[in-house]
């Protein structure tokens, strides 16, 4: 019988790459660490309970160690908060809260609380105040970040002119000299506001 020679297929012409696991191991580590951080909760629907849960749960989400391992703050309020807020909002499913990312899901709770007249939402704003004789560049940061959390409180169906809102938030700056300082800058607008974040050189 006559021996036949079998020879391999030739190879591609190009590298086969890699496979990937789409599912690495877990460092043991962060494992430990997330054991370790407790989410917080929304205790009410009043506004410093609101206030004192947004800041909470930006603390939170700071220190997972793996981003998809956050949870959504709709996820951390109760059943019956979230039938509140969805009724506010005209949302159908109380489900559709809990997967909302983390600005839209606060604007829907802070919408309880919207104004509803323009005097409302300037008196809102007026109650921000920086409480500090003394010029800091975290007091200063503070303010910012609280004036905003009030501006989405207030909503944007009746807030006034750009130019209100400046004088508003000018108003509250403490000390004196600093409210001077900024006045000098002939800022028309909150954005521009807070763009003094980056070079705030006030001293």
């Amino acid at each position: 019988m006559r021996r036949q020679n079998f020879r391999p297929a030739p190879g591609p012409a190009y590298p086969i790459p890699a496979v990937v696991n789409p599912n690495p191991p877990i460092d043991p580590g962060m494992m430990v660490a997330m054991s370790q951080i407790r989410p917080p909760t929304l205790e009410g629907l009043k506004i410093q309970q609101i206030k004192t849960f947004k800041l909470a749960y930006r603390r939170y989400a700071s220190k997972v160690p793996v981003v998809q391992w956050v949870r959504s703050p709709g996820q951390l309020a109760l059943s019956e908060q979230l039938v509140t807020i969805a009724a506010f909002n005209g949302i159908g499913e109380v489900n559709d809260l809990r997967l909302m990312e983390e600005e839209q899901f606060f604007r829907c709770l802070c919408r309880i609380h919207n104004a509803t007249m323009t005097t409302q939402w300037c008196r809102l704003l007026e109650a921000v105040k920086m409480h500090t004789t003394i010029w800091s560049l975290e007091s200063f940061l503070e303010y910012v970040e609280d004036f905003r959390f009030h501006m989405m409180l207030a909503g944007n169906e009746f807030q006034p002119p750009d130019s209100e809102v400046v004088k508003i938030f000018v108003k509250g700056l403490q000390p004196a000299t600093l409210q001077t300082e900024i006045c000098k800058k002939s800022l028309d607008t909150f954005v521009a506001l807070c763009r003094l974040r980056n070079n705030c050189s006030y001293s």
